[in-house]
């Protein structure tokens, strides 16, 4: 038997992962299809595509407290730029995951967004 539109409509909870790195464990969430259609037009402000904040800003996202709820704001985004390397890729390879995403897909959004500058 197949889904109803019902239960469809019913799949939104999100998901949670952890990573430990260094002896602290850091927990994300995925995001719902709004917030990450969200994420993707504020990649690109109209004027140019913002590479820079492609990993920082998923990471802030999706990084959330022991209460579940996002740890970071936007004014956070420009000292995550400071963060260890490594600590930043090991959460934004957890965040693509848990959101849905590939590395070619978000290359497709970074390379579209570039164009649209263009």
């Amino acid at each position: 038997m197949g889904i109803t539109r019902e239960s469809f409509l019913s799949k939104t909870g999100r998901k949670f992962d952890s990573i430990v790195y260094e002896g602290e464990s850091y927990r994300l969430r995925s995001l719902n299809e709004g917030e990450k259609l969200d994420y993707e037009i504020s990649l690109n402000d109209g004027k140019a595509f913002d590479s820079k904040s492609l990993r920082v800003r998923l990471v802030r996202l999706c990084l959330v407290g022991d209460d579940d709820l996002p740890l970071l704001t936007k004014d956070d985004e420009k000292a995550m730029r400071q963060l260890d390397g490594l600590l930043l890729g090991l959460l934004y390879d957890k965040a693509t995951k848990l959101c849905g995403y590939d590395k070619e897909e978000l290359d497709k959004i970074a390379k579209k967004s570039e164009l649209a500058a263009d």
